[in-house]
């Protein structure tokens, strides 16, 4: 069940009506101001039944008979949460209280422990909220507590279980004047115990409605009631024994307890309970039969002196004679980066039967699950072992706990969390004083420029880094010669360095941020400061009269010579050109341009090129005093979907390519600034990480592999790529995410710039492919309207997302014929059937779907290639 545990408000103000039946409050505060279909309130009114009113306050809301429809004549401008004929008894109480700083406040309003009229002798059946967002002006409604009322009367108990969970009552938003109103329910029985429904203003005036929004763990108490008791064994979704030591917190303030059992989480059958009035309050072992194999729920009320009463979560445990495994979660994550982790943990018993897996689960949210992202260790069994986190986002925490499998089932052992590194290494301002650059500083614009006069003989530098969780910023100054003159230092963030010399003349100003993950961005600042006699500076060559002329040298052979002070431009093949200013150097220049014709040993990566390798040599090792441009022409017809080019060059001694950054592109011409020559050339690399793409046809861990000719189709088709290091991993798990992206990769659908409605945070780089595959109903969220990302898919899963994608007939099979079709879950086997039939999908040896097991991006990318086949 993975009960939340909730944030306790002690401090509640308690409401006060005019009667304890059908009772009317006074003005509530909200406390900021609130808008309610364009109307903005500054306080709200309660009554007894369970409507909340903006205006026109009442205990009217009609006959029973009028709640079978919308809308109700009064009150005409409400929140209902739960109305229906209620009553303040023994322990009922309305609380409110405005949580948090502006402008993020939100107005909690909490009805406790209600009754049905006039039930004083029963149980209460619940509790229910109503929550006002400031800064969205979204509501909220949700139900910490819900349970049947226990009687002695079977037909009554049954009658009043259904009413507890919304069967007589109202649950919507209405407005008055333009008579819109938003149901939840009618007199359905439609609710359960956690759950949170959230109204979110639209633009078309009215409100769009999450049935299964995310809970807010928030309690509403004071000094009337005890404390809220929280349950620690049998644990939430754990197995027991047949003799349980039952064991819960002591609340504060309590002096008795009724401990309440029952078969079914509304505590609709098998209620037992038992009066505590002893002095050991947090435990007790009851002399109660329990049954092999069934699911029993637990919790406990407590009470004070005064007949106060909380209740405590609801936990599930099932009986058994034999043990689950169990297990112990390292507390040290390990080789943490920006993309993956290792985690590991202890299996300490198991539990009398056979531990057929174990690992780490791990996702965004505390308390992962198997059904979020998971990694299994190799080898099954007790004792240490470890696994690695791939496919993680970058600057994001991670939540992760070991689990067990044995034949009793999953158990986890204590969570740890982490934070993977950040890999944002970009400037976001940088001032140098007295010195106006050449344009805006932008984390995009890699070189800047700016003139200064002679009297300006010192600078200091100012800079802030995009992320502010990163590595290190360090800014070093050459002279014309590029000589080191000054650095490197380090910058600390936003704050002012020491003063650094400028001498006459070109001054160059390197500053290298590194990221954690030790990614690194170069940004330069050329700054020139004039002479001290007529704001020049003397190359050494005022007399000659060649140096002057305003006229470029131009060659178009690969070659030139260029005298001193000129400008000029070289090309060969029309497929490089460089553009070199005057001034660029105060020496003659001697330039050729020569093409790499073995390239192979240059590629160890298998990367892309989008242009030939070309060297760029001259006839001095000193760096240009001014940029020198160089402006490539590249082959379009290589680059795949969420491809594009960049210019990289060879550096020699780590014998790998390196990004040259602020490369513009004009159609089939890349050009860029650079301050030396060596071996450039255009690479194909990925759109979104910038990073290099590897040749599908080349990659280190596929030749062999039973789908190495799908994988080289998938990548030559633009539906998925490798690695930066020249692996595909054809072995490793997909994501929901991942998938999503590979299939809309393949699918292509129009782009009508549809919106995520996830609950859950979804990375940048999946939100356009999952809208899309939302949108086609190929891929659904869960209950509570998240849509887990990093979860690894499951083969089930795989198979209803690609039924849907084929639009296939999903219901006409109720067999698949697969050896293990027993385990196929009812809601994907027609999807199963149909895609097997198809020639999608098939099995793994043994005839077996294994249903519940994790797909491989190998596997991923085959169905894809197989659902193309069929669709041509």
């Amino acid at each position: 069940m993975n009960q939340p545990i909730e944030s306790i408000y002690e401090d509640a103000t308690k409401i006060d009506f005019d009667d304890w039946d059908d009772g009317v409050s006074g003005a509530i505060p909200i406390g900021f101001s609130f808008d309610f279909y364009g109307t903005k309130n500054e306080q709200v009114y309660a009554n007894t039944n369970g409507l909340l009113m903006f205006n026109n306050p009442t205990n009217d809301f009609g006959t029973p008979e009028s709640l079978e429809e919308l809308p109700l004549e009064s009150p005409n401008h409400y929140i209902t949460a739960f109305l229906a004929d209620l009553s303040l008894e023994l322990d009922g109480t309305v609380l409110y209280k405005t949580i948090g700083e502006a402008p993020n406040r939100k107005f909690v309003l909490q009805y406790t422990n209600m009754r049905f009229c006039c039930n004083s002798n029963m149980n209460p059946f619940g509790t229910f909220q109503v929550i006002l967002y400031e800064s969205t002006n979204v509501i909220q409604l949700q139900y910490p507590n819900l349970m049947a009322t226990n009687s002695d009367d079977k037909e009554i108990r049954i009658s009043l279980a259904n009413k507890s969970f919304g069967s007589s009552a109202l649950i919507g938003i209405q407005e008055s004047d333009i008579g819109d109103y938003v149901t939840y329910s009618l007199r359905e029985k439609s609710l359960t115990e956690k759950q949170a429904i959230q109204f979110i203003p639209d633009d078309q005036g009215s409100y769009t409605m999450i049935r299964h929004a995310q809970y807010e763990p928030i309690l509403l108490n004071n000094e009337l009631f005890p404390g809220y008791t929280h349950l620690i064994g049998p644990a939430d979704g754990t197995f027991a024994s047949l003799s349980p030591t039952f064991q819960w917190e002591t609340a504060a303030n309590a002096v008795s307890y009724e401990f309440i059992l029952g078969n079914d989480p509304e505590f609709n059958s098998g209620w037992s309970i038992e009066h505590i009035a002893e002095n050991n309050l947090d435990m007790k072992e009851f002399e109660i039969e329990l049954k092999e194999g069934t699911t029993y729920y637990w919790k406990v009320e407590a009470m004070n002196d005064d007949g106060y009463t909380t209740y405590s979560n609801t936990y599930r445990f099932v009986a058994s004679s034999i043990q689950p495994a169990t297990v112990e979660t390292d507390l040290e994550v390990s080789q943490i980066n920006s993309m993956s982790a290792v985690a590991g943990g202890t299996v300490t018993s198991d539990g009398g039967g056979e531990v057929a897996e174990r690992g780490i689960v791990y996702s965004t949210h505390p308390n992962p699950t198997v059904i979020d992202g998971k990694s299994a260790a190799e080898l099954d069994g007790t004792e240490a072992f470890s696994v690695h986190l791939t496919g993680l986002q970058s600057a994001t925490i991670y939540y992760a706990r070991a689990y067990v499998i044995n034949e009793i089932g999953v158990s986890y052992g204590n969570e740890v969390d982490f934070r993977t590194l950040s890999s944002s290494a970009s400037l976001k301002t940088l001032t140098l004083s007295n010195v106006t650059l050449d344009q805006t500083v932008s984390e995009n614009v890699y070189a800047y420029t700016g003139n200064v006069p002679n009297s300006l003989s010192n600078i200091t530098i100012s800079a802030t880094v995009s992320d502010s969780t990163y590595g290190t910023v360090t800014a070093s100054v050459y002279n014309s010669a590029n000589v080191l003159v000054a650095g490197p230092i380090s910058l600390a963030n936003g704050e002012t360095s020491s003063e650094l010399p400028l001498n006459v003349g070109s001054n160059r100003i390197e500053l290298f941020v590194i990221a954690q993950d030790g990614t690194g961005t170069k940004y330069t600042a050329t700054i020139t400061r004039a002479a001290q006699d007529n704001g020049t500076v003397d190359n050494g060559n005022n007399g000659g009269g060649s140096s002057n002329s305003s006229e470029p040298v131009i060659s178009t052979n690969g070659s030139l010579t260029l005298p001193i002070g000129r400008a000029g431009e070289v090309r060969l093949d029309n497929e490089l050109i460089i553009t070199i200013p005057a001034s660029a150097s105060n020496k003659e220049l001697k330039l050729t341009i020569e093409k790499v014709l073995n390239s192979q040993n240059l590629l160890s990566k298998h990367e892309i090129l989008a242009s030939s390798i070309y060297e760029v040599l001259k006839n001095f090792p000193e760096n240009f005093n001014k940029p020198v441009t160089l402006t490539f022409a590249f082959d379009s017809a290589k680059l795949n979907s969420n491809q594009t080019v960049a210019i990289f060059y060879f550096d020699e001694v780590k014998k790998e390519w390196v990004k040259v950054n602020g490369g513009k592109i004009n159609g089939s011409h890349i050009a860029v600034e650079v301050d030396h020559f060596t071996k450039y050339a255009v690479l194909v690399v990925d759109q979104a990480t910038g990073l290099p793409v590897s040749d599908s046809s080349n990659f280190s861990d596929t030749t062999g592999h039973w789908a190495e000719a799908q994988i080289k189709q998938a990548v030559s088709k633009g539906i998925v790529k490798g690695y930066s290091d020249g692996t595909f991993k054809p072995n490793a798990t997909v994501t929901r995410a991942e998938f999503a992206v590979m299939l809309m990769n393949a699918l292509k659908p129009a782009d009508n710039d549809t919106k995520l409605s996830f609950t859950d945070p979804i990375a940048e780089w999946a939100q356009k492919a999952i809208a899309q595959a939302s949108e086609a109903k190929i891929v659904n969220g869960y209950e509570d309207g998240s849509f887990r990302p990093a979860a690894s898919i499951s083969r089930s899963e795989l198979a209803v997302m690609m039924a849907r994608a084929a639009k296939a007939d999903t219901t006409a099979a109720t067999v698949t014929n697969f050896a293990d079709d027993s385990q196929i879950p009812a809601w994907a086997k027609g999807s199963v059937a149909a895609v097997k039939e198809l020639g999608i999908i098939s099995g793994r040896s043994g005839n077996l779907f294994v249903p519940n097991d994790t797909a491989t991006r190998a596997e991923a990318v085959t169905i894809i290639i197989n659902l193309l086949q069929l669709k041509k």
